[in-house]
Order: structure tokens, then sequence, then C-alpha cells
């Protein structure tokens, strides 16, 4: 079979698959919103670059902070699917390995993330760029500028896919990340020099490297990522003999103590820690949640509302993303936890106290820091935050489970694209990241410097009472579990 008959091959099982799923409904509804949220964003984007263009210099400090920009483009990421995630059906075609590998990599060089700040660089060039140069360094500007988010695509998929198969290899980035930062600082601004003469590269060709620059690095990381990827393949599905000793498998029996509790606080804790999926998807979580701690403890924002809603989403994060799994992991044997009365109701206080558990993460980062003196908060405003957090904010986050209606694989790494996802998991999302805004607005319009109070109030209230409103979700999931059953059995 030819290459390019293989690659139309896979874009039209892709859109049979979307068409026959038997969660089509939901899925559309989600592409409706997500196709709103993104001409809202293209929106944005060429607004942004239309008034930057109007800036003194803009062209120089636009380019100086690329790298700023290439880096949030690789944590945005985080979200998209593995490029091996969809390998293993064409596996079985009389094609060579190596050719189905190629056809993906091609797709995924043509993904929609690729454009996602190209219309903020196609309003700049339109405005600084086509006036003054013309067309063809226009055209040129906007190639380059896309192949250098290409590179940085294959770049993310080359990390994930060496962290699939260990976990140190997370290092990799981040010291890539630390020595560009090292060389920025200590050698006079190598880094933003450089990707500001690229710049100059793609209009002028002045300096002549910058698109053979471009073009090696690119090929390169193609490279390593189809050679890396075939050897993933093949040791998935080869045989190898195991010689590791195993040690001491911990049971977490001290969870025993709590009672019918504890043994569902012991099942989530070994659901999370042995299984590779949800293990990994809590170490994305603890990463973020790092981030993000360390982002709000850096005084990067003045504002009272700002700086009082970041604390309060350092706490909300990892509840945020490990709850995307609950009840979706547990889809796998969700037949067995509605036979026995109360079960998922007893499953529910287990996770809400296992995201209590996880308030140490941030809780113990935000007390060193401000142990050493640098953070801009109080110890009064941590603790209210936190508070706020475990109560108010984790039981908006605790409803997600009325809204996860797909079976998530617990080992699988290829599998096929589950889709499904419903269009109030986006809302629910969307709400859990902008509420500390208006709810600490409202908080300081009312009660000035007694916020705090009002913002500790009422997280203890929430917490206090978390019986109440967990046993509600419970009876909103019972009411319709038929419904939720049949759509888990069908996705897993």
């Amino acid at each position: 079979m030819r290459f390019f008959r293989l690659y139309r091959l896979i874009r039209r099982n892709d859109r049979l698959e979307l068409r026959r799923h038997p969660a089509l409904a939901a899925n559309v509804a989600s592409r409706i919103i997500l196709g709103l949220a993104g001409v809202y964003w293209a929106g944005l984007m060429l607004m942004g670059g239309w008034s930057m263009a109007r800036m003194d210099d803009a062209f120089f400090y636009i380019h100086r902070l690329f790298p700023l920009l290439l880096a949030a483009d690789f944590l945005m990421r985080f979200s998209l699917p593995s490029i091996s995630k969809r390998l293993k059906p064409y596996l079985l075609l009389p094609v060579g390995r190596r050719r189905v590998i190629g056809a993906f990599l091609l797709r995924h060089a043509l993904h929609w993330m690729n454009l996602l700040w190209m219309p903020f660089f196609l309003a700049f060039a339109l405005h600084a760029v086509l006036p003054s140069m013309g067309v063809l360094p226009a055209v040129s500007y906007l190639v380059g500028i896309w192949l250098l988010f290409v590179a940085n695509g294959f770049w993310f998929q080359l990390c994930r896919l060496l962290c699939i198969e260990r976990v140190l290899w997370v290092l990799l980035p981040l010291a890539v990340a630390g020595g560009l930062v090292a060389l920025e600082f200590q050698c006079g601004h190598v880094v933003t020099d450089a990707a500001l003469q690229l710049a100059d590269g793609f209009v002028w060709f002045s300096p002549w490297w910058s698109f053979p620059a471009v073009i090696v690095v690119l090929a390169l990381l193609v490279y390593a990522q189809l050679i890396l990827e075939d050897r993933f393949l093949y040791g998935m599905f080869s045989y190898r003999k195991d010689n590791r000793r195993r040690g001491r498998v911990a049971q977490f029996g001290f969870f025993s103590r709590f009672g019918t509790v504890g043994e569902y606080m012991q099942l989530e804790t070994k659901l999370h820690l042995r299984n590779r999926v949800p293990r990994r998807n809590l170490l994305n979580a603890i990463i973020i949640v790092l981030l993000w701690t360390f982002n709000a403890a850096s005084g990067a924002y003045k504002g009272i509302v700002i700086q009082d809603a970041i604390i309060i989403s350092s706490f909300s994060f990892f509840g945020l993303i490990v709850s995307s799994g609950f009840f979706a992991f547990e889809g796998h044997y969700m037949d067995g936890l509605v036979c026995w009365r109360d079960s998922l109701y007893k499953l529910l206080i287990a996770d809400y106290y296992f995201l209590l558990l996880a308030l140490l993460v941030p809780l113990s980062v935000l007390g060193i820091l401000m142990a050493v003196g640098s953070t801009p908060f109080s110890a009064w405003q941590m603790v209210a935050c936190m508070v706020f957090a475990a109560g108010f904010m984790n039981q908006v986050v605790m409803r997600m489970v009325l809204y996860n209606t797909v079976t998530m694989p617990l080992h699988e790494v290829v599998m096929k694209d589950r889709g499904g996802v419903s269009w109030q998991r986006y809302v629910l999302l969307t709400v859990v990241l902008l509420l500390p805004i208006p709810v600490v607005w409202l908080l300081n319009l009312c009660f000035g410097e007694g916020r705090y109070v009002a913002l500790l109030a009422i997280g203890l209230v929430f917490a206090v009472t978390h019986r109440i409103w967990l046993r509600q979700i419970y009876r909103r999931f019972m009411k319709t579990r038929y419904e939720r059953m049949e759509k888990l059995r069908i996705t897993r």
C-alpha cells in the first residue's frame, strides 16, 4: 500500500469512527463547543497580533519572547493524545511498521494544534511584514513560524513517549529548559538573540541558516520519533522475559482501621499507584500542581483578586485533573459496585478524602517557600484559600463523576480513541478554572479585608457537610445508573 493511500485511509477511518460512535450526540456537542471556543481564540489572537504590530520595535520584542511562547505551547499539548495511541489496528495490514508510523507522524504535523498560535502571527505579518517587504517575505515568515511549532510538537511527543517507558525521562525536558534558561542569563541573552535571528532569517533570508537549521532539527526529531515508536511497538508485541526482582508490595493496610470508607480509600490508592494510566494521570497532576504553585508564589500577580484566585486554583488543580478519572477507571467494575447498597456512596466519600490528602502537595510547597520568605502572601491568606478549596471547590469538582460516561483504560497505551466526552464536562472544567475570580471579587466587594474569614467560613461549611452533598451526588447518579452503566460498558 502506498504511503499517501495509507494516509487517506487513516483520515477516512477517523471520520467513520466519529460518525459511528455510540456517544455521537455528546461527541458532536462537545465538538461544537470546542469549535466556538476556537473561533473566539482565533479572534483574540488576530486582535492581539494586529495591536502588537502597531507598537514601536514590535518585531524585536515579539521574537525575543518567542521561546516563552514555545514553552507555553509545549505545556498546552498535554491534553492531546499520543501518536502511538491509534497505531495498533493498522499494524494488522500488510504494510511495514515504519510506513504506518510515518503516516501518523504526517497527521501529527498537520494537526490543528500546530496552527493554534498562527492567527497572531498572521495578523502581525499582514500589518508589519506584508506592506514593507512584500508577499514572498510574509509567506516565508509564516512558513518558518509554522515549522517551529511543528518541531515543538514533535519534541513534546518524543518526551511523552520516553516518559511512558520510564517516568524519570520527565527530567529531560526540565533539563533542556533549565539549560536554556542558564544560557540566557549567564551568556548574555544567547537564546533570545538566536530567536530574533531566526525570525530575521525567515523574513530577509539573512542569516541564511535559519530555514536549514529548523529543517535539520525537525528532520532529526521526526527520525528519532520514528525509531522510538518502532522500538516501542516491537517491545509491546514481542515476548520479553521480566527478570526484575520483585520487592515487597505495599498493601496500605492502615486504611483498614477506618472501616468501609478506609477499604475504598485503599482501593483508590492501589488503583492510582499500580496501574499505568491512572499513575501517569496522577503524575501529570502533581507536576502541574507544582508548576502552578510556584507560579502562585512568584509574586507575578499583584492584584488582590487575581492573587487569591491563583492560590485557590493551586489547591484545586489536583482535584480538577484527578477527578477526570473518577468513575471512569472504575467503569471496568462498575457492575459490581452498584450491586451493594451505598457502595458508590462510600466510594464517593473515599474519593473526597483522597482529594483532601492531595492538598498536602501544594501546602507543603507553599509552606517551605513561606518559611524562606519568598512568598508575597501571608499564612492566614494561604490557610483561608486552602480551606475554601477543600470545601467549596472540591464539591464542584466531585460533580465530575456525573459526566464521566466513558470507561478509561488502566494499562493500555496503544488504544483506540474513546471519544464521547459530554459537553457538560467541558462546561464544568471551565467553571472550576474561572469560578475563583468572581467569588473572590464579590467577597472583596462585600467584606474587604474580612474576605478571608468569609472564604474560611464557606470552606468549612461545605467540608463539614460533605456527606450531605455527596449523598445528593450519589442519588443523582443512581437515578440514571442503567444508562450510565450502558455507556461505560460500550466504551470498555
